[in-house]
């Protein structure tokens, strides 16, 4: 595990640690901002949580990797095409 999440623990102690520090800020802040200013702000803050949320992982060597469904190959695609083709237009032929 890294130093920093001896400190926090987990992750999840961290994201609410820097929750806390950022709600704070906006609260500051929230006085003198806009509305679309306070939501650019909050996007930029969420931005900067998951930012140091997946170096924190990446630290302590967890990798998270997208499962990516297999896409069918051009061949596939091919036949299931010819297959549609082949029942539209025995239906049409008995119209």
């Amino acid at each position: 595990m890294s130093l920093v999440l001896l400190k926090y623990e987990t992750v999840k102690d961290f994201c609410v640690t820097a929750t806390k520090e950022e709600e704070e800020l906006i609260a500051e802040e929230e006085q003198e901002l806009t509305p679309e200013e306070k939501r650019k702000l909050e996007r930029k803050l969420k931005k900067e949580r998951k930012k140091k949320e997946k170096q924190l992982m990446r630290e302590a060597g967890i990798s998270i990797k997208k499962v990516v469904p297999q896409k069918p190959s051009g061949s596939e695609r091919a036949l299931a095409y010819l297959t549609r083709l082949s029942t539209f237009l025995a239906m049409v032929s008995d119209i």
